[in-house]
């Protein structure tokens, strides 16, 4: 039997990188177990945003909907070997979830999150202007802890685990107000 982040991952202020499962990422939300079938990561309006979906798209180029999701806007441009930290503040996530008690209703539930990100892998090609809108750029790997604070009828959330193979796509062409990312090659 695989061992599942959900069975060895507590909620906490302060996640770390040590308290990382080695396991699939996984999540708990409204108490109830929350699956993630696909990580991924493309350009926001103003910086990268990784996503981790209920369920997988029909095609890597598919719009997000209909599906429950966790969003992180990463303050820095992805790299492998790279680590970032969110504090327990509020900002830099939001979730896409179904009401407590309203069968049928979604919304999005911004509150206070804690979170840290290693990349073990990004091999990304560049933004190819003579290409579609949409891009898939590459795949990227590495392990995650995100923590949302409960409050009202939400309970605290989280999700945690390893990830490989996540879909790294262009949405857009990525010129974000604080400077193009680089999109390294490698990993």
């Amino acid at each position: 039997m695989t061992a599942t982040a959900a069975g060895r991952f507590q909620w906490t202020e302060s996640p770390a990188l040590e308290a990382i499962p080695d396991a699939p990422v996984a999540g708990e939300l409204h108490g109830a177990p929350f699956p993630v079938a696909q990580v991924l990561f493309e350009t926001g309006r103003h910086e990268w945003q990784m996503y981790f979906l209920e369920r997988p798209l029909p095609d890597p180029t598919a719009p997000i909907e209909g599906m429950r999701f966790l969003r992180l806007d990463l303050p820095s441009d992805p790299a492998a070997g790279s680590v970032e930290q969110h504090p327990l503040a509020y900002g830099g996530a939001l979730f896409y979830v179904d009401v407590p008690g309203e069968p049928g209703g979604f919304t999005l539930w911004t509150a206070d999150n804690a979170w840290v990100l290693e990349l073990t892998e990004w091999n990304v090609a560049p933004w190819d202007p003579a290409g579609p809108e949409v891009q898939v750029a590459g795949r990227a790997a590495g392990r995650v802890a995100v923590c949302y604070r409960g409050g009202g009828n939400y309970r605290n959330a989280w999700v945690a685990g390893t990830f490989a193979e996540a879909i790294v796509r262009y949405t857009r062409e990525p010129r974000f107000e604080r400077g193009c990312p680089s999109a390294p090659t490698g990993g």
